[in-house]
C-alpha cells in the first residue's frame, strides 16, 4: 500500500499516521455513508457490517459487496479463506 491514500476530494490521508480503521471511517464520513446505509444496500445486518468494517468478520464475498459499492479495497480488512463463515454468522 502507498504511504498516502488520495481521497476523492483531492486530500491525502497519511496511511502511516492513521490506522486502516481510521482511514476507512474518514472515507465513509467524507462520502456521507452510514453503516445502516451499507447494511440496507448489502442486505446484511448493521451489526454484521460493523464486524466487517472492524475486521472481526472477513468473509471474502461480503467484503466484495462493499468493494462493489465503491469502498476502496485497501481500506477494508484482508479477507480470510473463502467460505470460512456460515451464513448464520451474517446476523
Amino acid at each position: 500500500m502507498s504511504p498516502a491514500l488520495l481521497m476523492d476530494n483531492g486530500l491525502y490521508i497519511n496511511s502511516k499516521k492513521f490506522s486502516r480503521q481510521a482511514r476507512l471511517n474518514a472515507w465513509l464520513s467524507l462520502h456521507g455513508i452510514a453503516k445502516n446505509e451499507l447494511a440496507r444496500k448489502t442486505g446484511f445486518s448493521p451489526s454484521y457490517i460493523s464486524f466487517l468494517l472492524n475486521g472481526k468478520r472477513r468473509h471474502p464475498d461480503a467484503l466484495q459487496k462493499l468493494i462493489d459499492l465503491g469502498i476502496p479495497e485497501e481500506l477494508l480488512p484482508e479477507p480470510k479463506g473463502k467460505n470460512i463463515e456460515s451464513d448464520r454468522s451474517k446476523d
